[in-house]
This record gives C-alpha cells, sequence and structure tokens, in this order.
C-alpha cells in the first residue's frame, strides 16, 4: 500500500519537534504547516501540491498556491499566503516550477513507491511458479482433479504466506547487514589475547591487508573474528598431528628393544676387543 492511501499521516513527532527552521515560524504558519501536510498526504505525488493551468491567476505563485489551497482550508487567502511566504522563508516548505513540497515527505512517497512496485514483481515472479506447479501437479492426477481443486488453493494460499514472511526476513537481514569495517592490527591483538587463540597476529593482519580481505576461496572476508577462530582451529590440529607422529615414532623405538635389559650394561672404554662377559 502507497503512503497516500494509508488513513494516516507518518508523523516524525521527535523532528517536527526539534525542527529549527519551523521553531523560526509563528504559531499561525505552524498551524496552517500542519493542515498542508494533510493535504499533500492526499496528492496524486506524494508530498507536494501542483499548480495546474487554471491555478495560474497572477505571476505570484504564492498567491496562486495560496488561492489554491484556500479551497480546502478554513483560512482566508492572505491568510494562507501571509503562512506559505513565512514557511517558504525558513525552507520548511519549496517551490519548484508550479510545485509546492515538502522535502521530506517527497522522498518518502518516491521510496514507498520503489517498494511497491519491487514487492508487485516479486509476488508475480512467485505466482508464476505457483501456477506453474500446480497446473503440472492437475496435468498428472487429472482423474483426481475435481477433489484436488481445494487442496490446491490451500497451497497457492500457504505460498502466499511463505512469500510475504520471506520478503519480510530478507527485508530484515538487509537492514541488519553492514559493509564489512577491517580491523586495525590492535584490534586482532586484543582478540587474540581474549580468546586465547594460537594465531601469528602479524602474519594473520598482513596476510589479509595484502589481499584486500579476499580469503582464500576468492570471496570477501564477513567476519575478521571468525578468521581468526579458523586459523587458531588449523594451528590446532597441525600441533595434534605433528604430536601424533612424534609418539607414533617413540612408541615404534621402545617396542623394537623392549625385551632387552638394558641395566645388566657396564659402559666401559672400549680397548682391543670385547670382552664377552660384560654382556652377561
Amino acid at each position: 500500500m502507497s503512503l497516500r492511501e494509508q488513513p494516516y499521516l507518518p508523523l516524525y513527532v521527535q523532528d517536527f519537534l526539534t525542527d529549527e527552521k519551523l521553531n523560526e515560524c509563528s504559531a499561525y504558519a505552524t498551524g496552517i504547516y500542519i493542515r498542508l501536510m494533510c493535504i499533500m498526504h492526499k496528492s496524486d505525488e506524494y508530498g507536494t501540491i501542483l499548480l495546474k493551468q487554471k491555478d495560474k491567476q497572477t505571476d505570484k505563485q504564492t498567491f496562486n498556491f495560496a488561492n489554491k489551497i484556500a479551497k480546502q482550508m478554513p483560512y482566508k487567502v492572505e491568510e494562507i499566503e501571509s503562512a506559505l511566504t513565512e514557511l517558504l522563508e525558513e525552507k520548511v516548505l519549496h517551490i519548484d516550477g508550479d510545485k509546492l513540497y515538502q522535502k521530506r515527505m517527497l522522498k518518502d512517497g518516491k521510496l514507498s513507491e520503489i517498494r511497491a512496485i519491487a514487492g508487485k514483481k516479486g509476488y508475480k515472479t512467485k505466482n508464476e511458479k505457483n501456477d506453474f506447479a500446480i497446473a503440472k501437479q492437475t496435468a498428472n492426477s487429472s482423474e483426481f482433479a475435481i477433489a484436488n481443486l481445494p487442496a490446491n488453493s490451500e497451497i497457492e494460499y500457504e505460498n502466499e504466506i511463505e512469500y510475504e514472511i520471506d520478503n519480510n526476513t530478507n527485508d530484515k537481514k538487509e537492514k541488519i547487514e553492514k559493509a564489512f569495517i577491517p580491523p586495525t592490527i590492535d584490534e586482532v591483538k586484543d582478540y587474540v589475547k581474549l580468546k586465547n587463540l594460537i594465531v601469528d597476529v602479524y602474519y594473520f593482519y598482513d596476510f589479509f591487508t595484502a589481499g584486500n580481505w579476499i580469503d582464500s576461496n576468492g570471496k570477501k572476508v564477513k567476519s575478521w573474528k571468525q578468521k581468526l577462530i579458523t586459523w587458531d582451529k588449523q594451528e590446532r590440529d597441525k600441533q595434534k598431528t605433528k604430536e601424533g607422529g612424534q609418539n607414533a615414532n617413540n612408541k615404534g623405538n621402545s617396542g623394537k628393544y623392549k625385551d632387552i635389559d638394558f641395566s645388566k650394561f657396564t659402559a666401559k672404554p672400549i680397548e682391543g676387543e670385547i670382552d664377552d662377559s660384560d654382556l652377561i
């Protein structure tokens, strides 16, 4: 639903109360401004009032707008013109050719139209897929077509609900997702220390900085902290593998001479031939 079709006016209360430009205006001009926003809310182009050829009675634009607006307000033309002049001087309202507009309302209106168009396109694509799936299902089970009609209708309804849920979820993800900001070397150091990670901080930082924070798979890094944890795991796995190999070698060597009692050997300088009595 576009903004102009909604029964209420989205008023940013805090901005309205703290608007320095509006605060410079008189109470009378502020009252007319509120009524004027209500009229702009129902305009064909949201946030604007357009002068038609028949409305151009003089060369003075403020009078022409005041004369047009007076038909929808319980004020005299002169009173409205005075308020418009004040609001325009303080740049609360703006005139561009034959258009009187409120900047924020105009921006909100355009954004609403873009979202509405995008929503219709997504909904149409989803429905086309659903129609194809339903047609295929009906063709494959034509003898039960009549019995399946209520079920198909229910499927369409559920798909519409799922589509709306998916869209809402994606909107939230888009809002939450932020651009990646590379860390400083000190931030990397602090996180390694905090998590007690086995990572060469300088090598890690130089590796990703030189590669513009692109990982080994050619993808942009989304979380440098997660990369640190991954590097830590890889380093620990390497150490376990290395320790396992050393233990296996030690075990193999110790088992080779396990039946020999080395305490019987006496260390003596070798002079001439070895006396067999030394090996008893």
